[in-house]
């Protein structure tokens, strides 16, 4: 954001190994919702470059290769990848997601990190035990779904 100019966002990407797209998003300032800080912006929402519509998050759509707004491509719906896994086989899939998340915690652990200080868990180290019964209990669950 330079001074004396629309705000904006550049794209600059190669997209599916061959086509170079590079195009600009402009941002809209909204005001702040904060007592005192009405002479500054309070967050920035982008203009879809496909629709014009306000978006907080754009899209990357497979057929054009634009990010974009999700009711900017009519007759389509975007899906989230959990919308498209079959009702059936969602247990099984479930403590393999889990279990993701857990090695990367420990993998994102840092040397040094603490797991207990003065004798009990700190806060990170409880979470990832949180989160490593959590995929016990998903293993028990997928697992029994496939003896039903």
């Amino acid at each position: 954001m330079l001074p004396d100019s629309e705000p904006h966002l550049r794209l600059k990407y190669t997209y599916d190994k061959g086509t170079d797209l590079d195009y600009y998003v402009t941002l809209e300032a909204l005001p702040s919702n904060l007592p005192g800080h009405d002479h500054r912006p309070g967050r920035y929402r982008m203009r879809c470059p496909v629709s014009g519509k306000p978006a907080t998050v754009l899209y990357l759509h497979g057929d054009t290769g634009y990010f974009a707004h999700r009711l900017a491509y009519p007759g389509q719906r975007l899906y989230y990848d959990s919308q498209l896994t079959p009702r059936s086989i969602r247990a099984l899939v479930r403590p393999l997601q889990l279990d993701r998340k857990v090695e990367d915690a420990y993998m994102s652990r840092g040397k040094g990190r603490k797991t207990h200080y003065r004798g009990k868990p700190t806060r990170w180290y409880a979470s990832l035990l949180a989160l490593e019964a959590k995929a016990d209990r998903a293993a028990h669950v997928g697992a029994a779904s496939v003896l039903l």
